[in-house]
């Protein structure tokens, strides 16, 4: 680790952030990026998708993805690889995230997790700030844990 990004601040945008780009590769190698809606739990991204989803034909033959948060002057990048969760008790904890963080303002309809839920166990985080962009901070493996609020 290195640089001047607090993990606090890190976290903090990827807990509060409605959607997360994420960049897949299609089977031909070629580049596809999408917003999805995540949750967060200061290790792990979680997601869902529709079955049909270029995402989910993308993930089913190359599960290394990398997921963007920010403007371009105040950044943080995940990269990990993305499995589907089948656990129940995880989509069970997924779904009240994903319940409690997307909620219609006019309706108040809950979004629920799509047909397919992929956990995404973060190997490396990277981020930097306008003010300090030439002072990039990096935490690999796990060095990021207990950094953060939880």
């Amino acid at each position: 680790m290195g640089g001047h990004v607090s993990f606090g601040w890190v976290d903090a945008q990827s807990r509060s952030a409605r959607s997360i780009w994420l960049a897949t590769a299609t089977p031909d190698g070629r580049p596809h990026v999408s917003p999805v809606w995540f949750s967060w739990d200061g290790d792990a991204i979680r997601f869902s998708v529709g079955p049909a989803a270029v995402k989910a034909v993308n993930l089913a033959a190359q599960p290394y993805v990398e997921l963007h948060l920010g403007d371009g002057d105040d950044v943080v990048v995940l990269r990990g690889h993305a499995r589907p969760i089948a656990a129940p008790a995880e989509l069970t904890a997924m779904a009240a995230a994903i319940s409690a963080k997307y909620v219609d303002p006019g309706s108040g309809a809950r979004a629920e997790v799509g047909e397919l839920a992929y956990r995404v166990d973060v190997e490396q985080i990277y981020a930097w700030m306008y003010g300090i962009c030439g002072h990039r901070t990096d935490w690999r493996d796990g060095e990021w844990s207990g950094n953060g609020p939880v």
